[in-house]
């Protein structure tokens, strides 16, 4: 990250749940940089009752049958991507990810 901060990103389920789960005087906020990242009112920076309220929101569809279509069409896409390439030939990632 720019400037002299240090900045750590957590994927792991296991770890949000602890973090997210925590009394947050555990934690720093985050510094500016990582807001123009996620967005000022993204879900991850939200406590409370709306930090529950915006999760009931947006939980559905990341479940169960919807998640496993989600990934088989991320699998698609991206194979179908990769056919296009060229082994040793240089490419634009974000021309091919769009």
């Amino acid at each position: 990250m720019p400037g002299n901060s240090l900045e750590v990103f957590v994927s792991s389920p296991q770890a949000l749940k602890e973090i997210f789960t925590k009394d947050t005087k555990d934690y720093e906020l985050p510094s500016s940089t990582f807001f123009k990242f996620v967005g000022e009112k993204s879900i991850g920076l939200l406590s409370g009752d709306r930090h529950c309220r915006e999760r009931k929101l947006l939980m559905p569809p990341f479940h169960g049958e919807r998640m496993r279509n989600y990934g088989e069409v991320i699998c698609n896409i991206t194979q179908s991507a990769a056919r296009k390439l060229t082994v040793g030939q240089t490419f634009r990632t974000r021309e091919l990810v769009q």
